[in-house]
């Protein structure tokens, strides 16, 4: 029997996140059964199901994009207090990371505009959420590099804080995560 893609992603990125780093990222924990349910891709909260005129229970996925909308939105305006915690920060970058291991193209649009700003704000806490969950490199450097031409916007400047970036990255994560967030920056 073969397990589908999707499902075989979702697999290993719960098992790099939760087997390897057990305490690498921790989130409030009444956020936990929403960022399980979407690192799963199971969706079975019952919050995501309504029932038809005849009884019948049915998935709804629109309840189930504005349940991890909200728990992005939290996490956002937390990292934009004047000093956010290092734990606010995994938390806003772990749920962007799950967008993008599952090609959550509205959440992946709105972090590519989000993970910039947040790495100029904090750029250390970025990193150390970086080295401790290895699986948020390439989504987090996915977003910087994607910042720069998003809609035609920003097109300016990706040299220079790239060649910035590198610095911080290569002193900051061992070399192979260094390597692979930098390969993301190539066109």
């Amino acid at each position: 029997m073969s397990i589908a893609p999707r499902l075989k992603n979702n697999l290993l990125f719960c098992l790099s996140l939760f087997c390897t780093t057990p305490i690498a990222i921790a989130c409030d924990i009444e956020d936990n059964p929403v960022l399980m349910d979407a690192l799963l891709g199971k969706e079975r909260l019952e919050q995501y199901h309504y029932l038809d005129s005849e009884g019948k229970q049915h998935f709804d996925s629109l309840a189930a994009f504005k349940a991890r909308e909200t728990l992005q939105k939290k996490y956002f305006d937390r990292i934009n207090k004047i000093d956010p915690s290092e734990s606010d920060i995994s938390c806003f970058l772990l749920i962007g990371a799950i967008a993008y291991y599952q090609n959550g193209t509205a959440t992946m649009e709105s972090y590519s505009e989000q993970t910039k700003p947040l790495y100029e704000k904090k750029p250390e806490l970025v990193f150390k959420a970086l080295a401790k969950a290895p699986l948020l490199i390439e989504p987090v450097c996915y977003y910087l590099n994607n910042y720069f031409g998003f809609e035609d916007k920003n097109k300016k400047g990706k040299s220079a804080f790239v060649e910035s970036f590198e610095h911080l990255s290569k002193t900051s994560l061992p070399d192979i995560q260094h390597q692979r967030c930098l390969n993301m920056f190539k066109e």
